[in-house]
């Protein structure tokens, strides 16, 4: 398998050691609900990124648009990007139902 230039990009543009920690993901944020936006509002403008799509994994979303653009769409290409940002995308999702159901428990 060839991996693609936006997960070498992901992997190496930070130290190799988040890789040990414990409860963390691939996508580096930890399971401690905090999530950190890693794209700014300017990347995310001049990559022409929807406002509905501009969350906490639209640092994931910019490469996979770019791939998406190069391949004409075709559905069989970017699958490596497109499946990290998927998984992103879930992760975030099970935070938010992870928090409700703290919040529920509290009341």
């Amino acid at each position: 398998n060839k991996l693609s230039s936006g997960i070498v990009v992901l992997i190496l543009s930070r130290p190799l050691s988040f890789l040990f920690e414990k409860n963390t993901s691939i996508m580096g944020s930890s399971d401690n609900n905090e999530s950190t936006m890693k794209a700014t509002k300017e990347e995310m403008k001049k990559a022409g990124i929807d406002l509905a799509y501009r969350d906490f994994c639209a640092h994931l979303l910019i490469p996979l648009n770019e791939c998406r653009r190069k391949s004409f769409f075709l559905p069989w290409k970017c699958k490596d990007e497109r499946h990290v940002y998927e998984k992103c995308q879930y992760e975030e999702y099970m935070k938010r139902v992870r928090k409700m159901k703290e919040q529920r428990g509290e009341e």
